[in-house]
């Protein structure tokens, strides 16, 4: 009997091999003191509001996929973790932050349907990326039908601009050459299901929105159509401010409606040669540095960057140069200089 994907690791890990992730290397190059307390202390911190939320959607939709749950059960669960969060003190790092993430994916789970194809959900890959250097992961979602492979990785978070798009698009690239060596069937298509937007389709165009203001994004439009259909002047900014505060379109009239439909964000990324090199070579890189480091320090923390260290990091709690530099970052604003601001 051949072993098991999971048996395979536990014996590489006995054979004295480091099994690598993505989010591992990430971070790594994040904050080297994290990485020392997560992966070679054993300290996985604190979760945050947004991993907490996150890992609570996630698996309800594993569920779906899998026959043993519904939409229903993905709204009590939305609504059950905000309210425990609220309970325990698990915040949002701002008021206005928590608004808008509540707004987005409230829409998401009271519109959620459901992909009408077969998926394989939370598909455990492991494999030799490069000569002596395994890589492990979790699949989200693969779905299939008879001549087409579709990876998708559910993301909570918001849309990717820049090099967030090329580190984001690493975790892709690799759950694509994983399948397909594990397999030997080509995957075709490796997108993100982006759950805090929409797109809006009219005609043969589409426009990505955030799920909450996905009205007020198109309203220029709506100006022009309701002109178009001879709708008096003083109306139309009511209307739309309606439509606005609704966020839809039902108060339109039916030309309207009929003109704009929204669709699930299914953001498809494109894995080529140069995208494989880049993979390959962040993950060699970051490896290296991994083996060759001994002083485990955080990034220099700046203003900027203690939002993260503070509201974010899983060590926020228990990482003494946090501590530090709050402490210093006080003796040199005091409280009341710091309240003048506000």
């Amino acid at each position: 009997m051949s072993e098991t994907l999971q048996e395979k690791m536990e014996r590489l890990k006995k054979e004295g091999h480091t099994i690598y992730s993505i989010s591992r290397l990430n971070t790594f190059n994040e904050c080297k003191y994290a990485y020392n307390k997560t992966y070679n202390e054993g300290d996985r911190g604190k979760d945050n509001i947004y991993s907490i939320a996150g890992s609570s959607i996630h698996d309800v939709l594993e569920n779906i996929y899998n026959d043993k749950a519904t939409k229903d059960d993905l709204i009590k669960a939305y609504e059950g973790t905000m309210k425990k969060c609220e309970m325990f003190g698990i915040k949002f790092p701002t008021e206005q932050i928590e608004n808008n993430w509540k707004a987005d994916m409230g829409h998401f789970v009271y519109n959620f349907e459901k992909i009408n194809l077969r998926a394989i959900t939370e598909q455990f890959i492991l494999f030799e990326i490069l000569p002596g250097i395994w890589v492990q992961g979790y699949i989200d979602a693969i779905f299939a039908d008879s001549c087409k492979l579709l990876i998708i990785d559910w993301k909570s978070s918001s849309e990717f601009k820049g090099n967030k798009l090329l580190e984001a698009g690493r975790q892709l690239a690799l759950y694509k050459l994983a399948i397909e060596e594990l397999t030997g069937r080509k995957v075709d298509e490796v997108a993100w299901f982006m759950m805090k937007y929409v797109y809006v389709k009219y005609g043969n165009k589409q426009k990505m929105c955030a799920r909450r203001k996905w009205v007020k994004d198109i309203s220029n439009l709506l100006k022009t159509d309701l002109k178009k259909l001879g709708t008096p002047e003083f109306v139309i900014p009511m209307m739309i401010e309606e439509a606005i505060q609704n966020n839809n379109l039902d108060n339109m009239p039916e030309e309207v409606k009929t003109k704009y439909k929204i669709e699930d964000c299914v953001l498809y990324y494109d894995v080529t040669e140069e995208v494989i090199n880049e993979l390959k070579e962040y993950i060699f890189n970051t490896v290296k540095a991994i083996e060759s480091e001994t002083e485990w320090q955080p990034p220099t923390i700046d203003k900027n960057q203690s939002f993260f260290c503070n509201t974010l990091c899983n060590h926020r709690d228990n990482c003494t140069h946090i501590k530090e530099y709050n402490k210093q970052f006080l003796e040199e604003n005091p409280v009341d200089d710091i309240m003048k601001l506000f």
